[in-house]
């Protein structure tokens, strides 16, 4: 069986950087640390199991999110893309 890997768009991975830098700047490195490791986590988690995510098709048909902090992430149809404030597109 191959192995699944999360691929984040390009935007994502902004977003990621920029949610690092804003927790470093207001609580320090290690929470900045630990909050994306647990992005991270959750990414590993509804890779292996997207069943886990919330149903979402109010907004677009099999898409599933699962909450992180302040964050969701949203998982469609064998795709991963993080949203901090805004709905995908």
């Amino acid at each position: 069986m191959p192995t699944k890997t999360v691929r984040l768009t390009p935007q994502a991975d902004a977003d990621l950087a920029a949610i690092y830098r804003y927790s470093e700047s207001v609580w320090g490195d290690s929470v900045a640390e630990r909050y994306i490791r647990e992005i991270s986590n959750i990414f590993q988690v509804l890779l292996a199991n997207p069943s886990v995510g919330k149903s979402c098709t109010f907004i677009s048909p099999n898409l599933r999110a699962r909450a992180c902090g302040s964050h969701v992430i949203f998982l469609p149809a064998n795709r991963f893309w993080y949203s901090g404030n805004s709905h995908p597109a």
